[in-house]
């Protein structure tokens, strides 16, 4: 039943990768707004906007991270 959660675990880590690989543009472009919104003047929607996309952004890298590392500690286990 480990093994299962484990496999489970990869599959979820590379559906993320894939969904990632798929907006590496709007991820890109989420990093270099934070640039902007720190060297020009915007409104409150498009810094809000921003601030969403870079949690977007934290929350999908760490989802592939946790999967991948709790994935392979649960296949592994005996």
């Amino acid at each position: 039943m480990n093994k299962f959660f484990g496999i489970v675990l990869y599959v979820i880590g590379v559906l993320f990768i894939i969904a990632f690989i798929g907006q590496i543009p709007k991820f890109l472009d989420a990093f270099l707004n934070l640039f902007k919104m720190f060297s020009s003047e915007i409104n409150g929607l498009e810094r809000g906007s921003i601030i969403g996309q870079l949690i977007y952004c934290i929350i999908h890298i760490a989802i592939i991270y946790f999967a991948f590392k709790y994935g392979k500690r649960i296949f592994k286990k005996k």
